[in-house]
Protein backbone atom coordinates (compact mmCIF):
# COMPACT_ATOMS: atom_id res chain seq x y z
CA UNK A 1 0.00 0.00 0.00
CA UNK A 2 1.34 3.47 -0.91
CA UNK A 3 0.12 6.84 0.31
CA UNK A 4 0.41 10.14 -1.57
CA UNK A 5 -1.05 13.23 0.05
CA UNK A 6 -4.65 12.49 0.87
CA UNK A 7 -5.03 9.55 -1.54
CA UNK A 8 -4.31 5.93 -0.68
CA UNK A 9 -3.65 3.44 -3.47
CA UNK A 10 -4.58 -0.09 -2.46
CA UNK A 11 -3.21 -2.85 -4.75
CA UNK A 12 -5.92 -5.37 -5.59
CA UNK A 13 -5.49 -9.01 -4.69
CA UNK A 14 -6.18 -12.17 -6.60
CA UNK A 15 -5.17 -13.68 -9.91
CA UNK A 16 -4.91 -11.29 -12.82
CA UNK A 17 -5.13 -8.20 -10.63
CA UNK A 18 -3.70 -4.99 -12.07
CA UNK A 19 -0.91 -2.93 -10.61
CA UNK A 20 -3.17 -0.23 -9.25
CA UNK A 21 -6.48 -0.76 -7.49
CA UNK A 22 -9.27 1.55 -6.36
CA UNK A 23 -8.53 4.96 -4.93
CA UNK A 24 -9.59 5.47 -1.31
CA UNK A 25 -9.63 9.02 0.01
CA UNK A 26 -8.32 10.01 3.40
CA UNK A 27 -11.13 9.22 5.89
CA UNK A 28 -11.04 12.85 6.98
CA UNK A 29 -12.02 13.97 3.50
CA UNK A 30 -14.72 11.44 2.74
CA UNK A 31 -15.57 8.92 0.04
CA UNK A 32 -15.99 10.01 -3.58
CA UNK A 33 -19.65 10.81 -4.24
CA UNK A 34 -21.35 8.53 -6.72
CA UNK A 35 -22.27 9.93 -10.11
CA UNK A 36 -25.96 9.29 -9.41
CA UNK A 37 -25.85 11.37 -6.21
CA UNK A 38 -24.29 14.24 -8.15
CA UNK A 39 -27.02 14.07 -10.80
CA UNK A 40 -29.76 14.04 -8.15
CA UNK A 41 -28.14 17.05 -6.44
CA UNK A 42 -28.05 18.92 -9.77
CA UNK A 43 -31.74 18.24 -10.44
CA UNK A 44 -32.69 19.31 -6.92
CA UNK A 45 -30.71 22.54 -7.22
CA UNK A 46 -32.32 23.22 -10.59
CA UNK A 47 -35.78 22.74 -9.07
CA UNK A 48 -34.91 25.19 -6.29
CA UNK A 49 -33.67 27.76 -8.83
CA UNK A 50 -36.76 27.24 -11.02
CA UNK A 51 -39.13 27.83 -8.11
CA UNK A 52 -37.14 30.75 -6.69
CA UNK A 53 -36.93 32.58 -10.02
CA UNK A 54 -40.64 31.96 -10.55
CA UNK A 55 -41.39 33.65 -7.23
CA UNK A 56 -39.05 36.56 -8.08
CA UNK A 57 -39.77 37.07 -11.77
CA UNK A 58 -43.07 35.36 -12.38
CA UNK A 59 -43.73 33.20 -15.40
CA UNK A 60 -41.70 35.48 -17.67
CA UNK A 61 -38.01 34.91 -17.08
CA UNK A 62 -38.12 31.93 -14.73
CA UNK A 63 -35.94 28.85 -15.14
CA UNK A 64 -37.67 25.98 -16.97
CA UNK A 65 -38.91 23.19 -14.66
CA UNK A 66 -36.05 20.84 -15.61
CA UNK A 67 -32.73 21.41 -17.44
CA UNK A 68 -32.87 21.71 -21.24
CA UNK A 69 -36.71 21.83 -21.24
CA UNK A 70 -38.28 24.85 -22.87
CA UNK A 71 -41.82 25.64 -23.94
CA UNK A 72 -42.75 28.76 -25.85
CA UNK A 73 -43.97 31.31 -23.34
CA UNK A 74 -42.51 29.55 -20.31
CA UNK A 75 -38.90 30.61 -20.54
CA UNK A 76 -38.98 34.00 -22.27
CA UNK A 77 -36.43 36.24 -20.55
CA UNK A 78 -38.00 39.53 -19.44
CA UNK A 79 -37.49 42.81 -21.22
CA UNK A 80 -34.91 45.14 -19.69
CA UNK A 81 -36.34 47.32 -16.95
CA UNK A 82 -39.34 45.10 -16.21
CA UNK A 83 -37.93 42.68 -13.65
CA UNK A 84 -36.35 42.84 -10.15
CA UNK A 85 -32.75 42.10 -11.15
CA UNK A 86 -31.58 42.44 -7.57
CA UNK A 87 -33.55 39.34 -6.59
CA UNK A 88 -31.85 37.20 -9.22
CA UNK A 89 -28.42 38.60 -8.30
CA UNK A 90 -29.04 37.80 -4.63
CA UNK A 91 -30.17 34.28 -5.50
CA UNK A 92 -27.09 33.52 -7.60
CA UNK A 93 -24.77 35.12 -5.02
CA UNK A 94 -26.27 32.97 -2.26
CA UNK A 95 -25.56 29.81 -4.27
CA UNK A 96 -21.99 30.88 -4.95
CA UNK A 97 -21.29 31.75 -1.32
CA UNK A 98 -22.92 28.58 0.03
CA UNK A 99 -20.77 26.33 -2.13
CA UNK A 100 -17.64 28.45 -1.65
CA UNK A 101 -17.69 28.46 2.14
CA UNK A 102 -19.72 25.38 3.09
CA UNK A 103 -19.03 23.15 0.09
CA UNK A 104 -22.74 22.60 -0.37
CA UNK A 105 -25.83 23.96 -2.09
CA UNK A 106 -29.37 22.95 -1.04
CA UNK A 107 -29.35 20.03 -3.48
CA UNK A 108 -25.91 18.83 -2.35
CA UNK A 109 -26.86 19.14 1.31
CA UNK A 110 -30.02 17.09 0.73
CA UNK A 111 -28.00 14.15 -0.65
CA UNK A 112 -25.02 14.69 1.72
CA UNK A 113 -22.29 15.54 -0.78
CA UNK A 114 -19.75 18.36 -0.66
CA UNK A 115 -17.22 20.05 -2.94
CA UNK A 116 -13.90 20.17 -1.07
CA UNK A 117 -10.19 20.77 -1.56
CA UNK A 118 -8.44 17.52 -2.55
CA UNK A 119 -5.75 17.97 0.12
CA UNK A 120 -7.34 19.62 3.14
CA UNK A 121 -10.92 18.44 2.73
CA UNK A 122 -12.18 21.97 3.36
CA UNK A 123 -14.42 24.09 1.08
CA UNK A 124 -12.49 25.52 -1.84
CA UNK A 125 -13.36 29.19 -1.33
CA UNK A 126 -14.83 31.88 -3.54
CA UNK A 127 -12.27 32.20 -6.35
CA UNK A 128 -11.95 28.47 -6.95
CA UNK A 129 -15.74 28.04 -6.79
CA UNK A 130 -16.23 30.65 -9.50
CA UNK A 131 -13.38 29.14 -11.55
CA UNK A 132 -14.94 25.68 -11.19
CA UNK A 133 -18.28 26.92 -12.50
CA UNK A 134 -16.56 28.57 -15.47
CA UNK A 135 -14.63 25.39 -16.21
CA UNK A 136 -17.91 23.50 -16.32
CA UNK A 137 -18.25 25.01 -19.80
CA UNK A 138 -15.61 22.47 -20.89
CA UNK A 139 -17.51 19.71 -19.08
CA UNK A 140 -20.59 20.65 -21.11
CA UNK A 141 -18.89 19.89 -24.45
CA UNK A 142 -20.78 16.76 -25.53
CA UNK A 143 -21.31 16.25 -21.75
CA UNK A 144 -18.01 14.34 -21.66
CA UNK A 145 -16.79 16.19 -18.60
CA UNK A 146 -20.02 15.53 -16.72
CA UNK A 147 -19.77 11.83 -17.56
CA UNK A 148 -16.07 11.65 -16.64
CA UNK A 149 -16.73 10.76 -12.96
CA UNK A 150 -18.12 7.42 -14.18
CA UNK A 151 -14.64 6.25 -15.14
CA UNK A 152 -12.27 8.61 -13.36
CA UNK A 153 -10.66 6.97 -10.31
CA UNK A 154 -11.42 9.95 -8.07
CA UNK A 155 -14.77 10.80 -9.65
CA UNK A 156 -13.63 14.18 -11.00
CA UNK A 157 -14.97 16.27 -13.83
CA UNK A 158 -12.54 18.39 -15.84
CA UNK A 159 -13.56 21.35 -13.67
CA UNK A 160 -12.69 19.38 -10.52
CA UNK A 161 -9.27 18.51 -11.90
CA UNK A 162 -8.70 22.12 -12.96
CA UNK A 163 -9.24 23.60 -9.49
CA UNK A 164 -8.08 20.55 -7.47
CA UNK A 165 -11.48 19.84 -5.95
CA UNK A 166 -13.25 16.62 -5.05
CA UNK A 167 -16.94 15.87 -4.66
CA UNK A 168 -17.28 13.60 -1.64
CA UNK A 169 -20.09 11.85 0.20
CA UNK A 170 -20.25 12.90 3.84
CA UNK A 171 -23.29 11.34 5.49
CA UNK A 172 -24.09 12.67 8.94
CA UNK A 173 -24.62 10.29 11.83
CA UNK A 174 -27.90 12.03 12.53
CA UNK A 175 -30.01 14.66 10.81
CA UNK A 176 -28.95 18.25 11.43
CA UNK A 177 -30.94 21.45 11.19
CA UNK A 178 -29.07 22.36 8.02
CA UNK A 179 -29.74 19.02 6.30
CA UNK A 180 -33.40 19.08 7.33
CA UNK A 181 -33.81 22.63 6.04
CA UNK A 182 -32.11 21.79 2.74
CA UNK A 183 -34.25 18.69 2.30
CA UNK A 184 -37.42 20.65 3.03
CA UNK A 185 -36.50 23.34 0.51
CA UNK A 186 -35.79 20.71 -2.15
CA UNK A 187 -39.03 18.82 -1.48
CA UNK A 188 -41.07 22.03 -1.79
CA UNK A 189 -39.22 22.99 -4.98
CA UNK A 190 -39.75 19.57 -6.57
CA UNK A 191 -43.46 19.73 -5.66
CA UNK A 192 -43.65 23.16 -7.30
CA UNK A 193 -42.04 21.87 -10.48
CA UNK A 194 -44.32 18.83 -10.65
CA UNK A 195 -47.47 20.92 -10.18
CA UNK A 196 -46.54 23.72 -12.62
CA UNK A 197 -49.14 24.85 -15.14
CA UNK A 198 -49.69 27.88 -17.34
CA UNK A 199 -52.16 29.51 -19.71
CA UNK A 200 -53.37 32.76 -21.19
CA UNK A 201 -56.69 34.52 -21.79
CA UNK A 202 -57.86 37.67 -23.50
CA UNK A 203 -58.83 40.42 -21.06
CA UNK A 204 -59.73 43.14 -23.54
CA UNK A 205 -59.64 44.24 -27.17
CA UNK A 206 -58.80 47.61 -28.68
CA UNK A 207 -60.33 48.21 -32.10
CA UNK A 208 -60.87 51.08 -34.52
CA UNK A 209 -62.31 51.32 -38.05
CA UNK A 210 -61.57 53.90 -40.73
CA UNK A 211 -65.20 54.02 -41.97
CA UNK A 212 -68.71 53.80 -40.56
CA UNK A 213 -70.46 50.43 -40.52
CA UNK A 214 -71.78 49.66 -43.98
CA UNK A 215 -69.40 52.04 -45.73
CA UNK A 216 -66.81 50.48 -48.03
CA UNK A 217 -63.92 50.14 -48.26
CA UNK A 218 -63.40 49.76 -44.52
CA UNK A 219 -60.35 48.65 -42.53
CA UNK A 220 -60.54 47.58 -38.89
CA UNK A 221 -57.39 47.61 -36.79
CA UNK A 222 -57.54 45.34 -33.72
CA UNK A 223 -55.19 44.39 -30.92
CA UNK A 224 -55.97 42.12 -27.96
CA UNK A 225 -54.76 42.52 -24.39
CA UNK A 226 -53.78 39.11 -23.05
CA UNK A 227 -53.24 38.01 -19.48
CA UNK A 228 -50.76 35.19 -19.01
CA UNK A 229 -50.82 33.17 -15.82
CA UNK A 230 -48.76 30.41 -14.30
CA UNK A 231 -49.05 28.41 -11.10
CA UNK A 232 -46.56 26.39 -9.08
CA UNK A 233 -47.93 24.84 -5.91
CA UNK A 234 -50.45 27.44 -4.65
CA UNK A 235 -48.54 30.42 -6.03
CA UNK A 236 -50.09 32.22 -9.01
CA UNK A 237 -48.21 34.77 -11.09
CA UNK A 238 -49.79 36.94 -13.76
CA UNK A 239 -48.31 39.28 -16.35
CA UNK A 240 -50.35 41.77 -18.42
CA UNK A 241 -49.68 41.75 -21.26
CA UNK A 242 -48.19 38.29 -21.62
CA UNK A 243 -45.91 39.57 -24.35
CA UNK A 244 -46.01 41.63 -27.52
CA UNK A 245 -49.41 41.06 -29.09
CA UNK A 246 -49.99 41.15 -32.85
CA UNK A 247 -52.02 43.82 -34.61
CA UNK A 248 -54.72 42.50 -36.95
CA UNK A 249 -55.99 44.45 -39.97
CA UNK A 250 -59.29 43.34 -41.50
CA UNK A 251 -60.15 44.93 -44.84
CA UNK A 252 -63.32 44.58 -46.89
CA UNK A 253 -64.70 46.31 -49.94
CA UNK A 254 -61.51 46.38 -52.01
CA UNK A 255 -62.51 47.70 -55.47
CA UNK A 256 -62.31 45.29 -58.38
CA UNK A 257 -59.27 45.68 -60.56
CA UNK A 258 -56.94 46.12 -57.58
CA UNK A 259 -53.53 44.71 -58.38
CA UNK A 260 -51.75 45.38 -55.13
CA UNK A 261 -52.26 46.94 -51.73
CA UNK A 262 -49.61 48.99 -49.97
CA UNK A 263 -50.11 48.59 -46.22
CA UNK A 264 -48.12 51.06 -44.11
CA UNK A 265 -47.77 50.98 -40.32
CA UNK A 266 -46.33 53.89 -38.34
CA UNK A 267 -46.31 55.15 -34.74
CA UNK A 268 -49.66 56.49 -33.61
CA UNK A 269 -50.18 60.21 -34.13
CA UNK A 270 -47.85 60.44 -37.12
CA UNK A 271 -48.70 63.57 -39.10
CA UNK A 272 -48.62 64.02 -42.85
CA UNK A 273 -50.69 63.04 -45.84
CA UNK A 274 -48.69 59.88 -46.56
CA UNK A 275 -47.55 57.63 -43.71
CA UNK A 276 -44.87 56.16 -45.94
CA UNK A 277 -42.87 59.36 -45.44
CA UNK A 278 -43.04 59.14 -41.65
CA UNK A 279 -40.14 58.24 -39.40
CA UNK A 280 -40.08 54.52 -38.38
CA UNK A 281 -42.87 53.71 -40.86
CA UNK A 282 -42.87 50.37 -42.64
CA UNK A 283 -44.73 49.37 -45.80
CA UNK A 284 -45.76 45.91 -46.96
CA UNK A 285 -46.77 45.19 -50.56
CA UNK A 286 -49.67 42.75 -50.72
CA UNK A 287 -50.59 41.18 -54.03
CA UNK A 288 -51.97 38.05 -55.64
CA UNK A 289 -49.43 35.40 -56.59
CA UNK A 290 -51.58 32.45 -57.42
CA UNK A 291 -55.29 32.25 -56.82
CA UNK A 292 -56.35 32.54 -54.03
CA UNK A 293 -53.06 32.94 -52.14
CA UNK A 294 -51.68 36.32 -51.09
CA UNK A 295 -48.06 37.36 -51.02
CA UNK A 296 -46.45 39.92 -48.75
CA UNK A 297 -43.21 41.42 -49.96
CA UNK A 298 -41.05 41.93 -48.05
CA UNK A 299 -42.44 39.81 -45.20
CA UNK A 300 -39.58 40.26 -42.77
CA UNK A 301 -37.66 43.37 -43.81
CA UNK A 302 -35.98 44.98 -40.80
CA UNK A 303 -37.47 42.29 -38.62
CA UNK A 304 -41.01 43.65 -39.12
CA UNK A 305 -42.94 40.50 -39.89
CA UNK A 306 -46.52 40.30 -41.14
CA UNK A 307 -48.86 37.64 -42.51
CA UNK A 308 -51.89 37.88 -44.82
CA UNK A 309 -54.75 35.57 -45.69
CA UNK A 310 -57.77 35.81 -47.97
CA UNK A 311 -58.34 37.32 -51.42
CA UNK A 312 -58.02 40.94 -52.46
CA UNK A 313 -61.49 40.83 -54.02
CA UNK A 314 -63.06 39.58 -50.77
CA UNK A 315 -62.67 40.43 -47.06
CA UNK A 316 -59.13 39.60 -46.02
CA UNK A 317 -56.90 39.87 -42.96
CA UNK A 318 -53.32 40.87 -42.33
CA UNK A 319 -51.47 40.41 -39.07
CA UNK A 320 -48.42 42.40 -37.97
CA UNK A 321 -46.37 40.29 -35.57
CA UNK A 322 -46.28 41.44 -31.94
CA UNK A 323 -42.56 42.35 -31.76
CA UNK A 324 -42.88 44.28 -35.02
CA UNK A 325 -45.88 46.24 -33.72
CA UNK A 326 -44.08 46.98 -30.45
CA UNK A 327 -41.18 48.52 -32.36
CA UNK A 328 -43.60 51.11 -33.74
CA UNK A 329 -44.63 52.24 -30.26
CA UNK A 330 -47.54 51.82 -27.85
CA UNK A 331 -49.99 52.91 -30.55
CA UNK A 332 -50.11 52.30 -34.26
CA UNK A 333 -51.44 54.08 -37.36
CA UNK A 334 -52.29 52.14 -40.49
CA UNK A 335 -52.65 53.40 -44.05
CA UNK A 336 -53.83 51.32 -47.01
CA UNK A 337 -53.23 52.41 -50.59
CA UNK A 338 -54.66 50.59 -53.61
CA UNK A 339 -52.51 50.09 -56.70
CA UNK A 340 -54.54 49.57 -59.89
CA UNK A 341 -54.35 50.24 -63.61
CA UNK A 342 -54.72 53.98 -62.97
CA UNK A 343 -51.99 54.15 -60.33
CA UNK A 344 -52.22 54.61 -56.58
CA UNK A 345 -55.42 55.53 -54.75
CA UNK A 346 -55.73 55.91 -50.92
CA UNK A 347 -58.31 53.49 -49.58
CA UNK A 348 -58.36 53.83 -45.83
CA UNK A 349 -56.44 55.03 -42.78
CA UNK A 350 -56.97 54.26 -39.10
CA UNK A 351 -55.10 54.75 -35.85
CA UNK A 352 -55.13 52.68 -32.68
CA UNK A 353 -54.00 54.84 -29.77
CA UNK A 354 -53.39 52.22 -27.13
CA UNK A 355 -52.28 49.53 -29.61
Amino acid sequence: MTTTGSLTHVPPRGPGAGALGPVILDPGIGEPASWLRRVVALLLDWAVLAFATFLILGNVGSFPPVPFYTVDGLTHWPRVGTWPWWGVVALIASYVLLQAYTGRTPGKAAVAISVVDDTSGRPVGLLRTVARWILHLFDAILCIGYLRPLWHAEGRTFADSGVRSLVVHRPAERATAVSLAATTVCVVAVAAVVTSSMGARSVGTSSVSCAAPGDLPRATVTRDSVQEWATRLWFIRREIPAGPQPVRIDLEGVPSGTQQLLVTAAPFGTSGDDLRDADRAHTWTVGLTEFPMLEIDPSDADGLTAYASGMLSQPWSMEIAGPAADRLGPGISVQIVMVGPDGEQPLCAAGLADG
